[in-house]
């Protein structure tokens, strides 16, 4: 898979395509714009416990070297491997650990993401300026975890929170999304 694209790119469109999947049938139904903006926001760990979430969302960079077979770009890039997780990443981390939890497909469960955040509007035909800021809003809402206490405008909104989610761990607010949802 070694190409002349930098690693950068070429990582980016390996995981854009675990998490799209077949999803992408055109312009219509491709998010490449929204997941490039996630991509290019640093993921705010502020909650006890949501390194982790960004520890898995940079792991995600080792399994694509390994299953590119890049090595040289390795001893290359060690200060790529040592950048803070993308908002991007750590979706995309959690799609794979809910697909080992529960058996659903990766780009369903990212589609649900989308979906929870308000971004499934902004597909990349629909693109324009004014687009990209609130693409860029809802993000920043997301990370700044300025979404509801029942979750609303995050990834995991919930009918009946027993906590503020805004306080509560990814972890435990995709635990708490998957039982309400009849999920498991």
């Amino acid at each position: 898979m070694t190409t002349s694209k930098p690693l950068e790119e070429q990582y980016f469109g390996w995981l854009y395509s675990k998490v799209r999947g077949s999803r992408d049938d055109g312009p219509g139904m491709s998010y490449m714009t929204v997941c490039s903006r996630m991509h290019q926001t640093a993921f705010n760990w502020d909650v006890p416990n949501d390194d982790n979430r960004a520890a898995d969302g940079k792991d995600l960079r080792h399994k694509f070297l390994n299953d590119a077979t890049i090595r040289d770009a390795v001893d290359a890039d060690r200060e790529w491997l040592s950048l803070d997780a993308s908002v991007f990443e750590v979706l995309a981390s959690l799609c794979f650990r809910a697909n080992f939890m529960i058996d659903i497909p990766v780009d369903e469960f990212f589609e649900m993401m989308l979906i929870n955040l308000g971004l499934t509007k902004y597909s990349d035909g629909l693109i324009d300026n004014a687009a990209i800021s609130q693409i860029n809003r809802i993000i920043r809402r997301f990370n700044e975890r300025r979404y509801t206490s029942t979750g609303k405008g995050g990834i995991f909104p919930l009918k009946h929170a027993d906590k503020d989610q805004r306080q509560v761990e990814l972890w435990y607010q995709m635990s708490a999304y998957m039982t309400e949802n009849k999920m498991y």
